[in-house]
């Protein structure tokens, strides 16, 4: 039907239908549009979650105490220090030490009369500069269940039964004798 020919009846019928179209495509469009709106909220939410998962990974790789897998030595040579601070049932003990004006330990891992850790070479591979490797090659044991002469659950002279932990720049650190020294590291050890 043309509108020329329409009724008036007909006329108003038609611009009713014409109007109800209108507001169907209005609300049509409207949730379209709310459910991009939707959509990108969740999107952005997502991207959020992501990043700050991220960033916990990241910050946990930071710690003292992440996997030495993590390590990243440089390819140039290195003169390194950390500084061990021994304690067996309340009372310091010193690591060995060399004669005066020697080294005791490997080349590249050892201390001198000065009872640091030196690291002093190229590294080629971080298994070289472990706490391990370190007190092995000054013939001293240490391990997560043993420093020097006490194990786990040794009595101090307290009557206490003693344990091994450690710190790492203040921070608890449970890698032990995987520990990977790194420059300037304060290393503490205590059997308590």
């Amino acid at each position: 039907m043309e509108p020329q020919n329409l009724s008036k009846h007909e006329h108003r019928r038609l611009k009713l239908e014409q109007r109800k179209l209108e507001k169907l495509k209005a609300v049509k469009g409207a949730g379209i549009m709310e459910r991009n709106r939707k959509l990108l909220n969740f999107g952005i939410a997502g991207i959020a979650i992501i990043v700050g998962i991220a960033l916990l990974a990241l910050a946990a790789t930071q710690q003292g105490n992440a996997p030495t897998a993590n390590f990243v030595y440089p390819a140039t040579p290195v003169h390194w220090h950390a500084t061990p601070i021994i304690s067996v049932c309340g009372e310091a003990k010193q690591i060995p030490l060399p004669a005066p004006g020697q080294h005791l330990g490997t080349g590249l891992l050892h201390t001198h009369e000065d009872a640091l850790i030196h690291i002093e070479g190229t590294i080629t591979d971080s298994s070289q500069i472990t706490l391990g490797v370190f007190f092995s090659s000054i013939g001293v044991k240490f391990s997560e269940t043993e420093i020097m002469d006490k194990k786990n659950g040794d009595a101090c002279p307290n009557g206490l039964q003693g344990k091994v932990s450690m710190e790492v720049n203040s921070q608890a650190n449970n890698e032990f004798e995987n520990h990977i020294i790194k420059d300037g590291d304060k290393i503490s050890i205590k059997f308590e």
